[in-house]
């Protein structure tokens, strides 16, 4: 999908360059839109016109969608040495998170946010909290837990753990 989205962005960057170097010359005088019309359209006919007006218009919807959805992810270094870097996104962090979690006795409906940069990682756990939970003890065991699987796992230092209790509920 990746290879198809920088094809379709090449062909209508180069789209926009045509018309962009037609409209110069038309605003500059240098051709005139008559003239355009009479050398294309008997070679042509009207009817490449609107192809190539529908095809354009295609291809604008097209760069918009892949502009609107692809490369969302943000992606953070957790390792880097002689043989390269290696990147994650945090959609990717967050999962590992979720399922270290998955233990958890007391909490339920955990989500997790993830962010960071090249000289820090902070990761916020959303959860819910059962009525019987000891809050203090499972989110100081869960902060723990989370930096030691982390930091194991991407070899990088964690720097936040920070757990928000949204609600107090039975788990469903």
């Amino acid at each position: 999908m990746v290879m198809l989205n920088r094809i379709f962005m090449f062909v209508y960057a180069l789209a926009n360059i045509f018309i962009g170097v037609a409209v110069l010359l038309v605003a500059t005088k240098s051709i005139s839109l008559d003239m355009i019309k009479d050398k294309v359209e008997p070679l042509t006919g009207t009817i490449v016109f609107i192809a190539g007006a529908a095809g354009f218009i295609i291809l604008s919807l097209i760069a918009l969608f892949v502009a609107m959805y692809s490369g969302g992810q943000k992606k953070i270094m957790v390792h880097g040495g002689a043989g390269g870097e290696v990147y994650m996104t945090v959609g990717a962090i967050s999962k590992m998170v979720e399922k270290m979690l998955s233990w958890t006795d007391g909490l339920s409906n955990i989500k997790v946010t993830v962010d960071g940069s090249r000289s820090n990682i902070k990761v916020v756990i959303h959860a819910d909290a059962s009525p019987d939970c000891k809050v203090a003890e499972v989110t100081a065991l869960v902060q723990e837990k989370v930096k030691e699987g982390l930091t194991a796992s991407l070899g990088r230092e964690i720097n936040r753990v920070d757990v928000r209790i949204k609600d107090v509920k039975q788990p469903a």
